[in-house]
């Protein structure tokens, strides 16, 4: 989230704070939020959500409410979808290499079981890349993300 909004202030950008929302990673919850966001004022013009079930549930929350994706909201999520979550529109996505975190943790691991007295602080950035599909448009004139 402090990355998020990091990204954002760069950009020029700000979140109001009714916009953010925390709940259970699921569609319902994805469902509701989406509901709670697109009923304050003004509306946002794009979803961030933190995984897919999540942006799925606010889908069918924006297409109940009769809006277009991406024509009136943009909904992008975090990790790439697997074969059976494709959906239309198709997601857009910040894909996250998974396998690269996982390898690296378990080393880390490892190190630290194997030497008990590591106890420094080690931080890994790895690469992440953005995905465009379907579900993300551009800015319209004159609106605000």
């Amino acid at each position: 989230m402090a990355g998020y909004c990091r990204a954002l202030t760069e950009a020029g950008l700000q979140v109001p704070a009714d916009w953010v929302r925390y709940r259970r990673f699921s569609q319902e919850s994805g469902y509701e939020m989406a509901q709670q966001v697109h009923a304050t004022s003004p509306r946002p013009t794009a979803l961030f959500a933190v995984n897919n079930l999540i942006a799925i549930g606010a889908l069918r929350a924006l297409g109940d409410a009769g809006l277009g994706v991406p024509e009136d909201v943009s909904v992008v999520a975090f990790d790439d979808l697997t074969s059976e979550l494709v959906i239309e529109p198709f997601l857009t996505v910040a894909d996250q290499p998974a396998y690269e975190m996982g390898r690296q943790a378990a080393e880390l691991l490892l190190a630290r079981l194997s030497e008990p007295a590591l106890n420094g602080y080690q931080e890994i950035v790895l690469p992440t890349k953005i995905i465009l599909r379907k579900s993300s448009g551009p800015l319209m004139h004159g609106q605000v993300a």
